[in-house]
């Protein structure tokens, strides 16, 4: 159809992308984030004040893992304990392309 491939061309065009201040529910965080690791063309994702937790952060922790293009990812504001913020910064050890990681004001509870 002429919707699906419009979208198409304009995907691969896509290099930042702004979903912030978004209310993730359910496992809508590790749906999206496994949607990421297939990522090949955006290079800035802002996650901020989405209500993602644990489980989320730890699904974005898996991604950033094997991801080779995304360079920030903006995570502040969210629900994500101590844990899983070292699991996340843990990810920058094998990363080569993440370069900003934004996870201030993220706390277990807001």
């Amino acid at each position: 159809s002429t919707q699906s491939t419009w979208g198409n061309e304009n995907a691969s065009k896509l290099r930042e992308l702004n979903v912030g201040h978004n209310l993730f529910t359910g496992d809508a965080d590790a749906v999206f984030a496994a949607a990421f690791a297939q990522n090949t063309t955006v290079v800035k994702l802002d996650l901020s004040y989405s209500k993602l937790d644990d489980d989320g952060a730890y699904a974005f922790a898996e991604t950033i893992e094997v991801n080779s293009t995304l360079t920030d990812l903006d995570l502040q504001g969210n629900y994500i304990s101590e844990q899983a913020l070292v699991r996340l910064t843990a990810t920058m050890k094998t990363n080569q392309t993440l370069l900003k990681l934004q996870v201030f004001d993220a706390a277990d509870e807001h």
